[in-house]
């Protein structure tokens, strides 16, 4: 639906493969580069999704195995009451997706950055905004964004940016802005900078997983938070020992509004040294 509406090139672009990779169970590319950063889509989502779901549970459908993500998850409705529980599911799926897709059709606008970017992409010339900086979160060793092992970062659909190997199991503010996400389960945090840039940090990989064990915020959203404030303590022993990698992409969000977003200074980091830059 966003795809359809946007006049922002490569917005458009972003929108068939999160949608791909959303349809097979990997909805981090939708969510952190797309649906969340534009707000209204993220919450009608989670509302008709959240309908579906009392739905099937009304209906009492039932699934026999767990871990499949997805559309792979239709098939573990399938057991003794036979193929009828998945053809539920799957006609509720597609109802929600056609109501969400109406919704969001008829309710989207794309923001004044987009607009702005829009303008430029008709008029042929090079965006000329003057150029951002991140500086590191953490303490620990600055990686390129592609070297880490995870593809939904290592691709960079949700954004470029860069991943620090922490050496201290603290976060603090890379930039002036807001909180505009704080995960409950506290490993991912949104940040709007003061200059429109939309910052993503996302502590270890699939730690969602932990649902929150291992994390304390020090900060909530809708803060207004300063470059270098203290936002999340993180136990790294625990979360090793869980079996998780603490490989911690920083990324924007939001990078199709840019000409340019690219990783300066990789290896060691302090929280004073510049990590991404963008313009």
């Amino acid at each position: 639906a966003i795809m359809a509406k946007t006049k922002n090139s490569k917005l458009k672009g972003l929108c068939i493969p999160a949608a791909i990779s959303g349809f097979f169970g990997v909805t981090e590319p939708a969510i952190y580069g797309i649906t969340l950063p534009k707000k209204k889509p993220f919450f009608i989502t989670c509302a008709v999704s959240a309908i579906g779901g009392i739905a099937i549970g009304m209906l009492g459908l039932k699934v026999y195995s767990v871990g499949a993500m997805g559309c792979f998850m239709w098939t573990t409705f399938v057991g003794a009451e036979g193929v009828t529980p998945m053809i539920l599911a799957i006609v509720i799926t597609m109802i929600a997706l056609v109501i969400t897709f109406v919704i969001v059709y008829f309710t989207y606008t794309d923001d004044a950055t987009a607009k702005k970017q829009a303008a430029v992409e008709d008029k042929e010339t090079a965006i000329t905004a003057e150029k951002g900086i991140l500086t590191s979160p953490m303490v620990g060793t600055a990686i390129a964004l592609t070297d880490v092992k995870d593809e939904v970062f290592s691709s960079e659909l949700m954004g470029k940016g860069v991943a620090i190997e922490p050496e201290k199991g603290e976060v603090y503010a890379p930039c002036d802005g807001e909180i505009s996400a704080f995960f409950p389960t506290g490993h991912a945090i949104g940040i709007k900078s003061d200059d429109g840039a939309e910052v993503l940090i996302h502590v270890g990989m699939d730690t969602v997983k932990l649902e929150g064990k291992g994390f304390t915020p020090m900060a909530k959203m809708g803060d207004k938070i300063t470059k270098g404030q203290l936002l999340l303590k993180f136990d790294m022993e625990f979360i090793r020992e869980q079996g998780y990698s603490l490989t911690t992409p920083v990324i924007i969000s939001n990078t199709a509004d840019y000409k340019e977003v690219k990783a300066e200074n990789l290896g060691k980091v302090d929280l004073n040294k510049k990590v991404v830059s963008y313009r």
